[in-house]
């Protein structure tokens, strides 16, 4: 990897932070996907008492009392478990007793997490073997719906995450990241790498 290919994902991650800080700051997108709760001192007092410390939580959870029990045991509390998740109610929490991370440490960590994509985007348009600023654009999005889709599905399937917020959280993927890889696109031109050279 080239020092004009580092040079390039770093004004990507920068275009794609800006990127995101409209996506959830600007636009109400994000924000209006989330509902609040209607007492949340109560609710909050709830888990605490229920919750032993900082973690995931899954409600109903019977996974953890199964062990040491015999297989008609296990087996008639799995039954008892998934008529209680299929009846509901149904939560995933993640519970953050202490608060949670203090905004200029979370904003650096997406900082790099950018960077780290973006080094990652460089790399395969350099290897990609068209020359077409559209094709390689396509691989991209291809890439982010990979990312998007992998993450952002299974928790909409199987933690109930609602289907508008997870409609937006892919698309701000695609487009974030679209635009960060138009950038790279445009920035290294037709600058190739063999895909043996990018660990040199």
């Amino acid at each position: 990897m080239t020092k004009k290919h580092i040079l390039a994902a770093v004004v990507a991650t920068v275009v794609v932070f800006v990127c995101e800080f409209i996506w959830h700051m600007a636009l109400p997108f994000h924000t209006n996907t989330i509902g609040k709760l209607s007492n949340e001192s109560d609710v909050a007092a709830a888990i605490s008492t229920g919750a032993p410390g900082k973690g995931i939580y899954v409600l109903p959870n019977f996974h953890p009392d199964l062990e040491g029990k015999s297989a008609e045991e296990q087996e008639a509390m799995m039954q008892e478990g998934m008529e209680a998740w299929n009846a509901g109610p149904v939560a995933f929490i993640a519970w953050l007793p202490d608060g949670g991370t203090p905004m200029q440490q979370g904003l650096g960590i997406q900082f790099v997490c950018d960077l780290i994509g973006m080094l990652i985007i460089a790399c395969l348009v350099s290897c990609c073997p068209c020359d077409k600023f559209s094709s390689k654009l396509i691989m991209v999005e291809m890439v982010a719906i990979f990312g998007a889709v992998g993450f952002a599905v299974p928790n909409w399937n199987w933690w109930g995450f609602s289907t508008d917020y997870t409609v937006v959280a892919i698309l701000s993927c695609m487009i974030n990241w679209g635009i960060g890889g138009a950038v790279i696109i445009k920035m290294l031109g037709n600058t190739k790498i063999e895909c043996t050279d990018i660990d040199q």
